[in-house]
């Protein structure tokens, strides 16, 4: 950093803006000036405001904690105006007497979080500025049960509530099933109490119109019904910003969205171990014992979650029992949470149950058949099951389907043809898939299912072989290779159930795809 004889005010504020990783436009969203007016104030070519230093700029900057760092700010802040600096003592007690009191209001507004969060450090330097930006006061993390959602909202709270004047509070929703109850329950988490007959929406409203706030809902799904409130709260309190997390988003106009992604898989293997070590301090895995973890954490999706509920079975299985026993029991293996946890993350069965329970009947139904497909699956298949794209855009909007990522230039040699048209990929994690294909078995639609799904196949791999000798070859040889673990699937259950008619179409039609692609060796075992 320049030296005090040198540096300016607008020099300092720029390169503070640039340590808390905020553009212009950040940092004037934050304190409610301009871009411009930002860009003139670091050109030094506008006088900045005293008052707006201390109250605005130093908490959006981050400088909390670092008073010498707001107290040299403000002192060139005073020198741009011509004026006499304040004595320093003076100068740093104002400033911290502001600080001081929003960490006093935020305490009993958010929970501390029993555990540190493992390897989200960009997703919530990435989320606080979006926050912070000019992009809009709500943002809501979607993604299925299970991957962390609640932990990463409470974090990028804990790092903002210093951002905002009336600090950031926390409203857990997951008991709450009455859309109609909402704002009788953010009341009760600010702790406002008023014995006046108005109604709690107007009670909320006529609080928040006058608070710079964040407020984190925790939850949101099975009240999807309450987004009008959200957007009347963000309309009629324009300090109010809004963090959701929720598996489903709320289809309102000012939302961002944010897909919550599982761990990177070295994460994922750091999660465990510390989950490990927790119930057993003398785990140290060997370096063979890795790649076992690293399978089990793929096994699981690497969500936190389930990385969580099975490494608390360490004093019970190792970790290559455990990668065994996930192919049988499944998700009979992840449960026994930790009694402090809420009710629904204390095994993954039921968070996975309390999504499937806010489906619809045709949702339900889809989701049920979508367990079995092996591998992903594309839109013509599920049209085959006689289900419409609406239905299953219900699921992708509930986190309940991904949506793969469409082949990129650098894939095989097919996806360069422009006049090859690529099919869009859908898949069910696998934790969601075991729970998918239980629910099958229990409403005894396993076997016909599955005879559907060989019937498609068997006809999927006679397509592809009719058009060996035409132009599109090569891309039916690759949509092949990417439906192969369905292939396998087909076959597999047809030889089990004596269906030798299809088992035979199914090799018939596939020989030229095993010899072209290395496949010969698997081709004969068949």
């Amino acid at each position: 950093m320049s030296s005090p004889s040198t540096v300016t005010f607008g020099a300092l504020l720029r390169q503070l803006r640039r340590r808390a990783h905020m553009t212009q436009g950040d940092l004037a969203a934050a304190v409610g000036y301009s871009v411009s007016f930002i860009s003139s104030l670091e050109q030094n070519s506008r006088q900045p405001d005293v008052h707006a230093i201390v109250q605005h700029f130093a908490p959006a900057l981050g400088l909390q904690t670092e008073t010498h760092l707001a107290t040299r700010l403000l002192e060139l802040a005073v020198a741009v105006r011509g004026d006499l600096p304040p004595a320093t003592l003076t100068l740093t007690r104002e400033i911290r007497t502001v600080l001081t009191e929003t960490v006093i209001e935020q305490v009993n507004h958010l929970p501390a979080p029993p555990t540190t969060l493992i390897g989200r450090d960009q997703e919530v330097k990435l989320l606080c500025n979006r926050l912070l930006g000019h992009r809009g006061r709500l943002l809501t993390l979607v993604g299925p049960p299970g991957i962390g959602k609640t932990r990463l909202g409470l974090e990028v709270a804990e790092q903002l509530q210093h951002g905002y004047s009336d600090g950031a509070c926390f409203v857990p929703l997951a008991a709450i099933t009455d859309p109609e109850q909402v704002a009788t329950a953010i009341l009760a988490a600010l702790a406002i109490t008023d014995a006046s007959q108005k109604p709690p929406q107007t009670r909320l409203i006529e609080y928040l119109r006058r608070k710079e706030l964040l407020l984190l809902l925790d939850n949101f799904e099975q009240i999807i019904a309450a987004a009008p409130l959200v957007a009347t709260l963000l309309a009629e309190c324009p300090g109010l910003h809004l963090l959701i997390t929720s598996r489903e988003r709320l289809h309102l106009r000012a939302e961002q969205r944010f897909p919550v992604a599982p761990l990177d898989l070295n994460f994922a293997v750091t999660l465990f171990v510390q989950q490990a070590q927790a119930v057993d301090p003398t785990f140290k895995p060997p370096a063979a014992t890795i790649s076992t973890i690293q399978a089990i954490c793929t096994q699981l999706d690497r969500l936190p979650l389930a990385i969580e509920l099975i490494a608390a079975r360490i004093d019970l299985f190792s970790p290559q029992s455990m990668l065994t026993r996930l192919q049988g029991q499944g998700l009979d293996l992840l449960a026994d949470g930790a009694r402090d946890a809420p009710d629904r993350h204390r095994t993954l069965r039921k968070a996975i149950e309390s999504s499937y329970a806010l489906l619809g009947e045709r949702e339900q139904a889809l989701f049920r058949t979508l367990g079995i497909f092996v591998g992903g699956f594309t839109l013509a298949a599920v049209t085959h099951f006689d289900f419409d794209a609406e239905v299953l855009q219900g699921l992708i909007n509930k986190s309940l389907v991904q949506v793969a990522a469409r082949p990129s230039p650098d894939d095989p040699p097919s996806f360069d043809n422009p006049n090859v048209a690529v099919e869009r990929r859908f898949l069910l994690l696998e934790t969601l898939r075991a729970y998918a294909r239980e629910q099958l078995t229990i409403n005894q639609e396993a076997e016909n299912m599955q005879r559907q799904h060989t019937a498609y196949y068997v006809q999927f791999v006679e397509t592809a072989e009719s058009a060996y000798h035409g132009s599109q070859v090569i891309d039916w040889l690759e949509r092949l290779e990417t439906e192969h673990n369905n292939l396998r699937a087909a076959l597999t259950w047809a030889l089990a159930t004596g269906d030798g008619t299809s088992a035979l179409r199914l090799c018939g039609a596939l020989r030229q795809f095993w010899s072209r692609h290395g496949h010969v060796r698997e081709g004969k075992s068949w």
